[in-house]
This record gives structure tokens, C-alpha cells and sequence, in this order.
């Protein structure tokens, strides 16, 4: 068996036995306050997505003698294209250990989510996973505007080693209320208003049918 092949046959899906595994793993790399220790998120995530195929979780962990050494977890959506669908996951959280790297580890994560699915899309990956990809042959369709409310800010600011001023004014602009009153402005200008959902309904099935071309 080549080295490839048991890097390989050592990829598999998350399973509950995995938990305490994984969750030493991306303490160690997402740090101790991350969402993805929650279990409830980690759940939310992977078990509930409605696009989820019934094969199991949508993460896969590369695990050497019980220890995770990388992790790809994905999010499966359906694309539409032109007046097709098919079935697609946005790549994400796509880890490996350091003592790992350049070892095959990425290629056969990647390679486990690309058997699992006809499309595979990745946004915002850093040059490494974009060399990577590239490599394995993937295409670069260009780039893509991302527009965000953060929820919470500094934790925003922080993530993102904004300079010291930026982290402390950033949360009490949106703490005094500019946020609202931007939107409220914005609303008055357009006619539109902001409404809370409590779930997702036939509202927002109405909205998709109506903007997936786009």
C-alpha cells in the first residue's frame, strides 16, 4: 500500500466517538472561545443543514493513531445553473496540523468532500488552499463581494487584529445605535423595512425561487 493510499484509508466522517478528538484539535487552532467547540453549533452545522445527504455529517477528519491531524467540514447547498440544480458544498474550516502540512494530508480531505458531491465552491481560502486547488484543478471564477453585520464586534476585531482604536471605537458605534439608525434611514429612503422571522417559512422559499437566477 502506498503512503498515499493510508492517508487515505486513515479519512473518514465525523462520528459522535470523534468528539473529544476533535474538539482537542480545533482548541488548539480555532482557540479555546471558538464556536466550533460548541456542541450545539458543531450540530446546527452538520446534522441539521436540509441539504444534507444521508451518507452522515458533512465533516471529514484525517485521524493518525486517534489523533486528528486535519479536518474539512463543508456545507452542502443545491446550485442552481441556468435550469438545473445540482448538488454543491461550500468548503470550510479546512485545517491540518503543521507537522502534517505537504504530506497529502489537504489532498485527501479535498478529495473526500469532491466524491461526495457534483460541485465543490470555496470562498475567501488563503493562498496555501488556493495553490492547493488550483493545483488539483479546480477553477477561479473571479471575485465576489461579502457583506456582513458583524454580531459581535469585538470578538470581530479582534479576529481580525484590527488596530487597537479600530477594536474599541467599532463596537460603540454600533452600540449607540448607528447601525439602526442607518438601516432606519436606508428603509425610509427605499420603502423596505426590517422584520424578525422566527423560522425560516414559505416567505423565504418565495424569496430564493425568486433570486436564484441571479
Amino acid at each position: 500500500m502506498s503512503y498515499l493510499d493510508q492517508i487515505a484509508r486513515s479519512v473518514s466522517r465525523y462520528q459522535a466517538a470523534d468528539r473529544a478528538a476533535l474538539s482537542d484539535f480545533q482548541r488548539e487552532y480555532f482557540g479555546p472561545a471558538s464556536r466550533h467547540l460548541d456542541e450545539e453549533f458543531r450540530h446546527w452545522l452538520f446534522e441539521r443543514n436540509p441539504n444534507r445527504g444521508g451518507e452522515g455529517p458533512s465533516l471529514w477528519l484525517c485521524k493518525r493513531d486517534g489523533i486528528v491531524v486535519g479536518q474539512q467540514a463543508s456545507i452542502p447547498v443545491v446550485l442552481q445553473v441556468g435550469e438545473t440544480e445540482h448538488r454543491a458544498a461550500w468548503l470550510i474550516d479546512w485545517m491540518i496540523r503543521r507537522e502534517w502540512r505537504l504530506k497529502g494530508v489537504a489532498a485527501v480531505l479535498a478529495t473526500a468532500v469532491a466524491e461526495n458531491n457534483e460541485i465543490v465552491l470555496g470562498l475567501g481560502v488563503d493562498d496555501a488552499a488556493y495553490n492547493a486547488v488550483r493545483r488539483a484543478g479546480w477553477s477561479d471564477v473571479g471575485n465576489l463581494s461579502e457583506l456582513m453585520r458583524p454580531l459581535d464586534p469585538r470578538a470581530l476585531a479582534r479576529g481580525r487584529k484590527s488596530s487597537h482604536w479600530l477594536a474599541r471605537l467599532t463596537p460603540r458605534l454600533l452600540a449607540s445605535g448607528s447601525a439602526r439608525i442607518i438601516g432606519r434611514v436606508a428603509g425610509s429612503m427605499t420603502g423596505l423595512s426590517m422584520t424578525r422571522m422566527a423560522a425560516f417559512d414559505e416567505r423565504a422559499d418565495h424569496v430564493w425561487a425568486s433570486a436564484r437566477r441571479d
